[in-house]
């Protein structure tokens, strides 16, 4: 993942995270994403390559997603579609940035290579099974880096129903069916620690990128106007965007476009997902991942039921 330090003090994790007023609590206990078991079980989180596959047999296995920045989770949302974080797949233009979240999206994707995804358990294995992406659908009116991060990535063959079943998207209005808990599963590193003064990565553990669960984190704000959220970051504090919702520290370099689900439907083995991980801030202190961010799926009701109408499997709660 790439960390992208703008004007304002806050990262992007880019390798480059039905109840009506609350989900009921199943746990008083979490355990971390980073650092978290190895999931063997939720293929529809699927891993995200959007540089060249590796040819060269001493830089690693053939056909591993090895380039740095090019790298994110994604959700099976239909047969033959994937939800991600966009600049997951499209570079942004800070050039006339004035805060983390006015940079703008381009069309101009991360490598030349094409975009792939992958059910396998990690996108560095050897002999991995990619499935290519045919096209990469956006938002047609919302380019900006926060409120427009996130890309529908249809695929040239479909997922087949054995490996794995797409999950749920909700559509309704996040300030109004606010989970108390989520659970993300993501594909990021296990451990990272960032320098307090300037962003650059002092250390990390990639831990093979596999996908792992987390689950029962705290959610903890909707942000329907700028600055309804505010998280601790280096260097000043992070107002959050109208787009995003935040969520407790639990996802790193790796996870971005990993789906954040309501917990009570994780554990009912039905996820449904309310948004796509997004950014993170640091503990201005410790150095250590401390809030992350996820796109609002609420705020693209439109865009997401008319490219899912038509789609093998899916289901939009709206």
């Amino acid at each position: 993942m790439k960390i992208v330090n703008l004007v304002s003090c806050s990262l992007l994790f880019s390798f480059a995270a039905c109840a009506t007023t609350g989900d009921e609590d199943t746990s008083s206990t979490s355990d971390e994403l980073l650092g978290a078991p190895v999931d063997h079980h939720n293929k529809w989180s699927v891993g995200v390559c959007a540089g060249p596959l590796n040819q060269d047999p001493a830089a690693g296995p053939i056909g591993a997603c090895l380039t740095s920045g090019t790298r994110c989770t994604g959700s099976l949302v239909a047969r033959d579609v994937v939800m991600t974080a966009r600049h997951c797949v499209h570079e942004i233009d800070y050039s006339n940035a004035t805060s983390f979240c006015t940079g703008v999206f381009t069309t101009t994707p991360l490598s030349d290579a094409g975009v792939r995804v992958t059910t396998d358990l990690s996108v560095l294995g050897a002999n991995i099974e990619w499935t290519k992406v045919a096209e990469v659908i956006v938002p047609p009116a919302i380019d900006g880096s926060c409120a427009g991060d996130i890309a529908f990535l249809r695929l040239a063959h479909p997922i087949a129903a054995s490996d794995a079943r797409p999950v749920s998207v909700d559509v309704r209005e996040l300030t109004t069916h606010q989970p108390n808990r989520v659970a993300v599963v993501g594909r990021g590193v296990i451990a990272q620690l960032f320098d307090t003064t300037d962003y650059s990565v002092i250390s990390e553990d990639e831990g093979g990128l596999k996908r792992r669960v987390r689950q029962n984190i705290d959610f903890e704000c909707v942000s329907n106007t700028f600055g309804d959220c505010v998280a601790e970051d280096i260097g000043a504090p992070f107002e959050v965007d109208t787009g995003y919702a935040q969520f407790a520290s639990s996802t790193a370099s790796g996870d971005s476009g990993s789906g954040v689900a309501r917990q009570w439907s994780f554990a009912a083995h039905n996820p449904v997902l309310i948004g796509v991980t997004s950014a993170g801030t640091v503990d201005p202190v410790t150095g250590i991942p401390n809030h992350s961010f996820l796109t609002r799926l609420d705020q693209h009701r439109a865009f997401i039921k008319s490219t899912l109408r038509f789609a093998r499997g899916a289901n939009v709660i709206d």
